[in-house]
């Protein structure tokens, strides 16, 4: 499965990635 997070610089792509890997146990 693929997750693309789009957003402006500073939206906070970063940190959903991490938590959706952390949530899920996927890689980031």
């Amino acid at each position: 499965m693929n997750i693309l997070i789009f957003g402006p610089n500073g939206s906070g792509k970063g940190t959903q990635g991490a938590i959706v890997k952390d949530k899920y146990g996927i890689p980031h």
